[in-house]
């Protein structure tokens, strides 16, 4: 799962689409990231959200659980489940339709590169 986020989008499409198809992977899947964030990436979260919403409610959850597992002997909040990442993971709820392209990536990884006096397919003053 470390290079689910890395790839062109076609990659990233198929990989969101096979971790979001239970057949593939059913949701006791356990995730084992890396990284210990749960708590900060849920309360993150969690005030993206709309208040009262089932996202925000599962959020909330989530977060009291991951806290009193992490409580004052600092336990680790993972494994998770799949199952818990796609209810509550901000990039396994996108869909399709949420997220698109650029016309042109390379075009905006150009312009962001460049210094702001010099535009893409222009010579350097």
């Amino acid at each position: 799962m470390a290079l689910f986020f890395e790839g062109d989008w076609s990659d990233l499409s198929i990989a969101h689409n096979y971790f979001n198809d239970d057949e593939k992977l059913p949701g006791d899947t356990l995730i084992f990231p890396g990284h210990e964030y749960t708590v900060m990436l849920l309360e993150r979260e969690l005030q993206r959200t709309q208040q009262g919403s089932d996202l925000h409610k599962k959020l909330k959850d989530r977060l009291e659980e991951a806290q009193n597992r992490r409580g004052t002997d600092m336990m680790p909040t993972i494994p998770s489940t799949l199952k818990d990442e796609r209810e509550t993971n901000p990039y396994l709820l996108l869909k399709k339709e949420d997220v698109t392209p650029p016309k042109s990536a390379e075009a905006v990884m150009m312009k962001m590169s460049m210094p702001q006096d010099v535009q893409p397919g222009t010579a350097r003053p």
